[in-house]
């Protein structure tokens, strides 16, 4: 028996407080049996917040604004969190502001798959996966972070295969203190995102901390955002950035550096080609990277 569960909260309406997942909403397989629960907001529906999954795993939550504090207030509210305590298959189309940790991926796997814009806060994804739970593969794309302190902190994942399935592409990270945080050894490839620095008014190479263990790929990253000024994601394909190894950057459509070419000699670059689908396919098996060194 499949039971599919669909829970749409309140038009114009603001929750306070935190809501507490029913254990009997918990997704469960075998013999067929399957129970999926998805929270749908309305239009101006906000949970002044959060949301605690119960340590259960909840289908999907799409459709709502997390606010930590009261609206228009401007302090990131201590020990808060949006989104925590179990596993959640599909995070969408969602705001979060002022949290201390937005998502917290501390007892369960959440994905933020899509949609969703982080603002002003301290840790906008935590990854720490729990030793019971499952690996948190596939991708993430099309979110916004934003003035956060860490957009994406990565402390564990399950086994070595984790790292190179855990992909964030397409998506806009500006003016964050720490674009990413990782700490859990292995390769990541992070691709076709957005790099701005308001203060500069310019493309900006990735804001990055990491342990020893862990190679990063950035590249290709595009030159311009996706997202128009209310961050809705727009029809146009951007132009493409490379960026080293160093985060220097490649001008792929000019083919110029942005910074002299004598600070790049015998540096190792990447340059992306593309294979067929274009920059605005989400699979990063329609590319191949090609690795050169500029000499003098």
């Amino acid at each position: 028996q499949n039971n599919h569960f669909n829970l749409s909260l309140a038009d114009n309406t603001t929750y306070v407080g935190q809501i507490v997942i029913p254990t009997v909403f918990a997704m469960r397989g075998g013999s067929g049996a399957e129970q999926d629960l998805r929270i749908n907001g309305g239009e101006n529906t906000v949970i002044q917040g959060g949301i605690d999954l119960n340590g259960i795993l909840v289908g999907g939550v799409s459709g709502l604004t997390f606010r930590a504090g009261a609206e228009n207030d401007t302090e990131i509210v201590a020990d808060s969190r949006a989104v925590y305590g179990g596993s959640l298959n599909d995070l969408r189309n969602c705001s979060f502001e002022n949290y201390a940790v937005a998502v917290d991926s501390s007892a369960g796997q959440i994905f933020p798959k899509q949609n969703n814009t982080f603002i002003h806060n301290g840790i906008a994804v935590k990854v720490d996966l729990p030793a019971s739970n499952d690996n948190m593969v596939g991708s993430w794309y099309n979110n916004i972070f934003r003035n956060n302190e860490t957009a994406v902190q990565v402390i564990k994942l399950l086994d070595p295969t984790s790292p190179y399935l855990f992909r964030l592409c397409d998506s806009d990270f500006i003016c964050n203190g720490t674009d990413f945080d990782i700490q859990y050894p292995g390769e990541y490839y992070f691709y076709r995102n957005y790099y701005y620095c308001e203060q500069q008014s310019a493309v900006r190479a990735p804001q990055i901390q990491q342990n020893d263990g862990v190679t990063l790929h950035c590249y290709p990253a595009r030159s311009s955002s996706v997202f128009d000024g209310q961050g809705n994601a727009t029809e146009a394909t951007p132009d493409l950035l490379i960026l080293g190894d160093d985060n220097t950057i490649l001008d792929t459509e000019a083919g110029n550096l942005l910074i002299g070419q004598d600070q790049l000699s015998g540096k190792e670059l990447r340059v992306v080609k593309d294979e067929g689908k274009g920059a605005g396919s989400v699979l990063q098996e329609t590319w191949s990277f090609i690795v050169m060194t500029l000499t003098d």
